[in-house]
């Protein structure tokens, strides 16, 4: 279970990273946003991570295919009531990303429903 926590935590972290680049910039909100949220993973004992970690995890490299892939594989290692409680998490957490800003750029509009597309088409 740990190990799997430990995963969906960086799933997290990756899905910021993308989401929040896919206007071309990591807003300063979106930044804080993302921040945040790893700092709440770190008070509950989640995860660990440092300050320069946390900068180092907001890089505008990653692809959001690989992405896809990545959550992909997360899910299929879950049951299906852990599938639509990380789905549901994960959207949550795109949507007050993607709002972070006060701008919903259309790349990370388009992203957001593929995402979507991919993920919630069962809902």
């Amino acid at each position: 279970m740990e190990n799997s926590v430990l995963k969906f935590a960086e799933l997290f972290i990756k899905t910021g990273s993308v989401f929040a680049s896919a206007d071309g910039s990591i807003d300063a909100r979106e930044r804080l946003f993302v921040s945040n949220f790893i700092e709440a993973l770190t008070k509950e004992s989640i995860i660990e991570i440092s300050g320069k970690e946390i900068l180092l995890t907001l890089q505008p490299d990653l692809d959001f295919a690989k992405l896809i892939a990545e959550t992909n594989e997360f899910l299929s290692q879950c049951d299906n009531k852990e599938k639509e409680t990380a789905t549901t998490m994960l959207n949550v957490f795109i949507e007050e990303l993607i709002s972070s800003d006060g701008i919903i750029h259309e790349n990370e509009e388009k992203m957001y429903n593929q995402w979507k597309e991919e993920f919630l088409k069962n809902k």
